[in-house]
């Protein structure tokens, strides 16, 4: 079960809580003022969903601890959980890339088809 700490208590690693429902986790210390860094693990409004999120200072005052695997869970499986987000943006930006090589490749094959059907005699072009 999750529990009420304060930010300055949390650990690398730990996952937490904001008062919104997103859900961070500690990745490193800031090298000036020894603050803790997190990074985004679950986003809800209003923060937005990103595929590359990157690292914020910490929040004064109290957050939730995640500690409990169900509660890990539930966000997992949300909308914004970051690795989802991260695996459809590689994907559509794949997708991209690849319609020009599709394209490519159609335009190759038609080429060679061509040229294939240019070097027949003359006599085997009227049964092809």
């Amino acid at each position: 079960m999750s529990r009420l700490i304060d930010a300055t208590e949390l650990r690398h690693r730990d996952i937490f809580e904001l008062p919104n429902g997103s859900v961070y986790m500690v990745e490193a210390q800031a090298d000036s003022a020894q603050t803790l860094q997190a990074r985004l693990w679950c986003a809800h409004p209003p923060d937005p969903a990103t595929a590359h999120p990157p690292l914020i200072d910490l929040p004064g005052g109290p957050v939730r601890l995640l500690i409990d695997r169900h509660e890990t869970c539930i966000h997992v499986r949300h909308d914004g959980y970051v690795k989802q987000v991260f695996v459809a943006e590689m994907n559509r930006r794949h997708q991209d890339q690849m319609t020009d090589v599709y394209a490519t490749m159609k335009r190759t094959a038609e080429a060679d088809l061509k040229q294939v059907r240019d070097r027949k005699p003359w006599w085997k072009k009227l049964f092809a």
